[in-house]
């Protein structure tokens, strides 16, 4: 079963996790599920989300959750 981590990462490179799901797979539903999971505990927590550059496959899901079309940078491994 994939696991899908999502995080941030910092200036100095740093990955920090924010968020992990077990999915039966890594369609556009299931990055949709995990993104609107922390859309619902950011606005349960009054905050919210800035987004300067998107580091993903090749899946619109961020986008259709969040709204937002920022700069995107295909996943390495996904290019390759």
């Amino acid at each position: 079963m994939p696991v899908i981590v999502i995080g941030t990462t910092d200036f100095d490179r740093h990955f920090h996790p924010t968020g992990m799901a077990i999915c039966s797979g890594e369609s556009q539903s299931d990055f949709e599920f995990i993104f609107q999971s922390v859309l619902i505990g950011l606005k349960n927590n009054n905050e919210e989300i800035r987004v300067d550059y998107l580091i993903s496959n090749a899946s619109n899901a961020f986008e259709n959750v969040f709204g937002l079309s920022k700069t995107r940078i295909m996943c390495w491994a996904h290019m390759r």
